[in-house]
């Protein structure tokens, strides 16, 4: 049994920011940039919260005091969604900046929905008692699928393969 490349964003499986851009214009076309850490922060916590659907508590964003930008590297900051930190990516964008999360956020409860949804309800799932999970493209997360007619649980292995949404899920295989 495989779902293969559901595009979880689409019903928000994976609770994750588009690239959103900063409300900062640069001045200049100098190849490296010097941003205040606090102004970058207070962008984060104004743009990104909003978008984690699922997410009861986000917490305030961290970073360093001066967030150097240049023309062909990113900056990274933090925040802490339901009491896990996830790394955000601050990169420069036309004539400023934009902030995007550079992990995956999970709901546990809306991924179990999907499952159980991509599967035609045969079965129903359980993620693991963290609500939200914070995982990085490539991560696996494994889930306990119950059969709804009666019969012995099946373990699916759900692959997170990139921020945006997509996963895959496959059945287990020790």
């Amino acid at each position: 049994m495989r779902a293969a490349g559901r595009e979880a964003g689409l019903v928000g499986v994976l609770l994750v920011a588009a690239a959103l851009s900063g409300c900062r214009p640069f001045g200049g076309d100098s190849a490296s940039t010097q941003l205040s850490g606090r102004d970058v922060a207070k962008t984060i916590d104004d743009k990104l919260p909003p978008q984690l659907h699922g997410v009861q508590r986000a917490g305030k964003a961290k970073c360093p005091a001066t967030v150097a930008l240049d023309a062909d590297k990113t900056a990274d900051c933090t925040m802490v969604a339901d009491g896990q930190t996830v790394k955000v990516k601050v990169a420069r964008d036309g004539s400023g900046y934009s902030v995007s999360l550079d992990q995956a956020v999970v709901s546990a409860a809306v991924l179990e929905q999907n499952l159980a949804s991509t599967y035609r309800q045969k079965f129903s799932f359980y993620c693991g008692r963290a609500s939200v999970r914070v995982v990085n493209p490539g991560d696996t997360i494994e889930c306990r699928g119950t059969p709804t007619s009666g019969g012995k649980p099946t373990m699916f292995d759900v692959t997170i393969q990139n921020t945006s949404g997509k996963y895959s899920a496959d059945v287990h295989h020790p």
